[in-house]
């Protein structure tokens, strides 16, 4: 026997319900910042997963930015390696992805900032970044 959902709390869950799985189905804009986001994600979390030595070498840098012992040079110096390594492997690994995406868009992407903004979201200081910023890249693909 199928009961019928008269009541006003059986009314908002029907409406409820119906609201989300309209929203399930709608596509998002491959070009919005959702759907760049939703191409790159899984790309990015693999880059991640390959480069997580890296990144947390750049990370203990942060420590020793403007110090002046030798231990502090050393690590700058390793840190220097581990980000023209992450950098190398975000050249190969990602920026195709990302002239893909600017073609298919007609938008130009900004790779040195796009790779700094990594860099920001797998938790690297600001005081890193600033150093990071000063580097000099070409992304090209």
């Amino acid at each position: 026997m199928i009961k019928r959902l008269s009541s006003p709390v059986g009314v908002a869950i029907g409406l409820s319900l119906m609201a989300v799985t309209g929203c399930a189905s709608v596509n998002v804009d491959p070009c919005s910042r959702a759907g760049i986001q939703n191409r790159l994600a899984p790309e990015l979390a693999q880059f991640a997963r390959e480069n997580r030595s890296d990144i947390n070498e750049i990370k203990k840098a942060a420590a020793f930015i403007g110090g002046e012992t030798r231990t502090g040079g050393m690590q700058i110096a390793f840190a220097a390696r581990s980000l023209r390594n992450i950098a190398d492997n975000f050249e190969t690994d990602i920026v195709p992805e990302l002239v893909d995406i600017s073609m298919q868009c007609e938008a130009d992407q900004h790779m040195k900032e796009v790779f700094i903004d990594y860099l920001r979201d797998e938790g690297v200081s600001g005081k890193v970044l600033d150093w990071v910023d000063d580097f000099t890249f070409d992304f090209e693909s």
